[in-house]
């Protein structure tokens, strides 16, 4: 399995007020790794059976190190 490190935002009622969350604060449902991917590909997230209006909204960017933007902007260099 893949890993990568990335930041993990909630909203009240996802349009704003995005705040991180610290890895403790993360809902399991959001933990699944098929809903992480899922976020880390751009998508927001909420659990709809919690409540009558579901749960806050979830969001994660991920974190890249030196290194890894090194060797992206290296590929895209051999593109041009």
């Amino acid at each position: 399995m893949k890993q990568a490190r990335c930041v993990v935002y909630r909203s009240d009622n996802g349009r704003d007020h995005w705040e991180p969350i610290g890895p403790e604060s993360v809902p399991e449902f959001v933990k699944q790794p098929t809903v992480m991917g899922r976020l880390l590909a751009g998508e927001e997230c909420m659990d709809t059976r919690e409540g009558r209006s579901g749960s806050a909204w979830y969001r994660a960017v991920r974190v890249v190190n030196q290194q890894e933007r090194d060797m992206v902007e290296g590929a895209l260099s051999t593109l041009h």
